[in-house]
Formats: C-alpha cells, structure tokens, sequence
C-alpha cells in the first residue's frame, strides 16, 4: 500500500518526481495499491494515469483549506489537510481484501491515517518516506520571511509539526524511516535516539539521458522549480533582485527564464523583457536544451533539491548555493559554489563567457551522477531493502 498527500502525476515539483520514479520501479516487481489525495477534478483526472502502474489507484478530495485551517489549532495544518477518515477506512478494507504487507507512507503528514491500521494490523512495516525533517524545513523557510503574520503562523505550524512529529517518532509508531538527504538521517538518528526504527538513505535521482552536442549561446540562464514554494520564490528573487542586474552589466543580451507551475504575483513582477517567467510547460527539455547555464540560488528549506540533480543530469554548468547542494555529495568539484551576490554573479558571468572551461567539470559531476544517482541504481537499492524489512518481518 502506498499512501501520498499530492497528485504525483504530471511529475512536475520535485516530491512528485521521487515518488513517481519510485512507484514505476517498484511496480515491475510488486502489486501496489495507491491512495492519494487531490485538489481538483483535473487532478483526480490526471491521477487515472497512475492506473498503469498500481492495482488500484484510491483518489479523494482534499477538504476546503479554510475548514482544515480551522481545524488545525493543535493539530500541524499539513496534518490535518491530509487526513480523512473515509480513506483510513478504505485502507483497513484494503489490506483485509489484498493481504498487503508493507505500507509505503509519503511524508509524516500522512500519519494519522494509519492509526487505526497500527492497532489492527501491528505486524505491517509502516514506512515513512522523508523529504524533509518537516518541523525543520518549516522553521528554515519562516527564518526567511520578512516580519508578518505568515512568518509567525509558520513559525508556529513549525512548533506543531516538531511535537507531532516527537510524538509519533519516539513511541515506535513508525517501523522504518527512509531519507533523501544524509544531513536530515543524521539529525533524526542524533535527535530520535530511543528510537527503534530503522534508518535508511535514498536519495534523488535523475534519467540518464541521451546528451546532444552543447552548442553555447553565452547568453541563456535558467532557474526551474515550483514557483508557489515560498524557498523557490526566495531564491529567485534574491537571484533576480541581487545577481542578475550585476550580470547584465556585462553580458547585456542575457537572458533569465524562470520555469514552473504556479509562479506567484511575486514572481511574475520580476519579468521583464530580458526575464521571462513561463509558468507551466509541458516540457521542460526545450529549457534545458537552452540553457547555458542553470542557477540553484536556493537559501532555506531542507531536503536534497530535485532541481539541482536535473540540471546535473543535463550536463550543465551549475551555479549554486551551499543551501543548493544540501545533503547531497557533490562539491566544488562538480559545480560552482557561491553563496554571496557579488561571488554568483562573477561566478555566472565567467561561465557565460567562457564555458569551455568548465568541461572537465561538467563530465565529472555526470559521471559522478551517472553512478550514484540515476533513478535505476537507486529504485533497485530502495526494493531490495524494502524487500529486507519484508523478510525480517516475516
């Protein structure tokens, strides 16, 4: 059984593409049974697709935000917008009907739905799939927000989630936590330590493509990502309002597309006749294909950035922050660090100008990427290891 809180298909936003990848992998060798909750009728329509992977594919209606809102005055918001109780119900009939042995859970948000699963059915693994220490990445992105209401509601949905999560990590509810990033494993191994779960890492992971030819424009800078999530925002404005005017004076043609769904007002006013904000594409290829070169000015949130391991698989010159390579193991030997403005833009003016300098890097970090981070090597790691806590328990 596999539970997430976001329609994954189209996979668009970095969570969406980890689990994607994974479901297609496993399904070859494995009857999965998805559960999955949507905010729209275009959604659940989307979500059908999903179908050629899973046996069955069980989709429900995300409750109005302001009833969830209203609801969550203890309770973490993200909790209780992905909670319902008729799925919880159709889960136990599931598991009674189809014998499942491992629940596959996206995220702690999705914790509640399992309780009545834990008292009923103790001896299933319950498998937490962590994108990020959620109560840290919370805090991370209110840090960063000017002084305002929003600010102090996720700094205090960041207190709320840090207890839930204490809560459910500390009495074993959870038999087995998988990480994207090494430094969020290691925090929850220091900070869970009577804890009996198991740990283990998976990261993100790209395609191995078939790479043309680069042809270099040295004009063509490129930011992709999810333009309603408040770290992307943040670093594209940074990038926008701090870097890119300092590069324009002296590359005059350059030319900056930010591409994503949903892009913000916020986002949309940095667009402007050298910026052009895309929103949605249905293929993202022709921007990578451009691209010179591919920025991560990425500052708060947590977890390992889907967009950084993209942009290595495309065998591009990257630009990046300290924030940007989080819990990853790339270094400077496979990208360009910077984490001031004056550094990020002499860094992306050197690269636009003259690229073939950086050839030997671009080949290490592919190669680099190619074994350690492909979606092949890393699905087949994560079977065989959902497969050992399968045999344990058995």
């Amino acid at each position: 059984m596999w539970l997430t809180p976001d329609a994954i298909y189209p996979p668009h936003g970095g969570g969406h593409i980890l689990v994607y990848n994974r479901i297609k992998y496993l399904s070859a060798n494995n009857n999965i049974y998805l559960f999955v909750i949507c905010n729209s009728d275009k959604e659940k329509y989307d979500m059908r697709e999903m179908e050629k992977y899973c046996k069955c594919v069980y989709i429900y209606n995300r409750k109005n935000k302001y009833i969830n809102f209203l609801r969550s005055t203890i309770t973490p918001y993200h909790v209780t917008r992905n909670t319902l109780q008729i799925m919880a119900e159709d889960m136990v009939n599931c598991i009674k009907i189809y014998n499942i042995e491992l629940i596959n859970i996206d995220q702690p948000f999705m914790l509640k739905n399992c309780f009545e699963i834990y008292k009923q059915f103790p001896s299933i693994p319950l498998v937490v799939n962590q994108q990020n220490i959620e109560n840290r990445a919370l805090k991370s992105i209110a840090k960063s927000m000017a002084i305002s209401l929003k600010k102090y509601i996720m700094l205090l949905e960041s207190i709320k989630m840090m207890l839930f999560e204490n809560r459910y990590y500390n009495d074993n509810y959870v038999s087995v936590h998988t990480f994207v990033s090494s430094e969020d494993k290691q925090y929850f191994e220091n900070t869970y330590k009577k804890s009996n779960t198991i740990t283990n890492l998976s990261p993100i992971g790209g395609d191995i493509l078939s790479i043309d030819q680069k042809i270099y424009s040295h004009r063509n800078i490129v930011f992709t990502g999810s333009m309603n999530y408040p770290p992307s925002i943040e670093g594209i404005a940074w990038f926008r309002n701090n870097i890119f005017t300092e590069i324009q004076k002296e590359v005059p043609e350059v030319v900056l597309y930010i591409v994503g769904k949903e892009p913000t007002k916020e986002v949309f006013s940095l667009g402007d006749d050298n910026v052009f904000v895309t929103g949605r594409v249905d293929d993202i290829q022709p921007y990578y294909d451009l691209a010179d070169i591919i920025v991560v000015p990425i500052l708060s949130g947590g977890g390992v950035k889907v967009k950084f391991i993209e942009a290595i698989s495309r065998k591009k010159i990257i630009v990046t922050t300290s924030k940007g390579i989080e819990g990853t193991t790339f270094n400077t030997d496979h990208v360009l660090l910077a984490d001031d403005p004056a550094t990020f833009a002499e860094a992306c003016i050197t690269a636009l100008k003259k690229p073939g300098m950086y050839e030997s890097m671009i080949e290490r970090a592919y190669d680099k990427f190619k074994s350690e981070y492909s979606w092949d090597s890393i699905c087949k790691d994560y079977e065989f290891f959902l497969n050992t806590i399968l045999y344990q328990k058995r």
